[in-house]
């Protein structure tokens, strides 16, 4: 349904299609020989006045609706530019957020090495001190175990000596 407003108002496509239908139905009634007198009495000024106006209203029409679409083409061009706009900060900051978190990472995972070559060259020193105490203590033990095995030989030949010795005299005596 039209409104009172449309009527008064038909637009770009209701000014045409008035223009036509008016043409429209006076080469009908030329074609089907209606009354000749009606076509006389329309004389062509009326139709070139029409004809005019029609084109005057569509004109008028055809530039509200070029500076319609120029401003809803200004409107979206400007949204567009805020949506790239915002959404080049925030890749901004998400790149600058990446950045932080890579770089407290490297510091943390350096942190982290330093402790591990700390631990592992007091674990290394420890395991070398172990190590001199321990040929320390065999090298005592086979000193101890050297010098009594020493002291048993020196025994040992002390004592076969002995015996000799006794053998010995025990022959002369007999």
């Amino acid at each position: 349904m039209a409104s009172p407003q449309d009527e008064k108002n038909p637009g770009v496509m209701g000014n045409i299609f008035k223009a036509v239908t008016d043409t429209f139905g006076g080469a009908k009634d030329a074609v089907t020989g209606k009354s000749q007198e009606a076509t006389e009495k329309a004389p062509v000024e009326s139709v070139a006045e029409k004809a005019k106006e029609a084109k005057d209203t569509t004109t008028l029409k055809a530039g509200e609706f070029k500076d319609y679409t120029t401003q809803v083409a200004r409107e979206t061009a400007d949204v567009a530019n805020h949506k790239a706009k915002e959404a080049q900060d925030l890749a901004a900051e998400k790149t600058k957020e990446s950045s932080d978190a890579t770089a407290q990472k490297a510091i943390e995972t350096k942190d982290f090495i330093a402790e591990k070559a700390i631990a592992s060259k007091d674990f290394t020193t420890e395991k070398a001190k172990e190590g001199q105490n321990s040929a320390a203590d065999t090298a005592v033990a086979a000193k101890d175990f050297a010098v009594e095995k020493a002291i048993a030989a020196k025994d040992f030949a002390t004592e076969k000596a002995k015996e000799a010795h006794d053998a010995t005299i025990g022959k002369k005596g007999e």
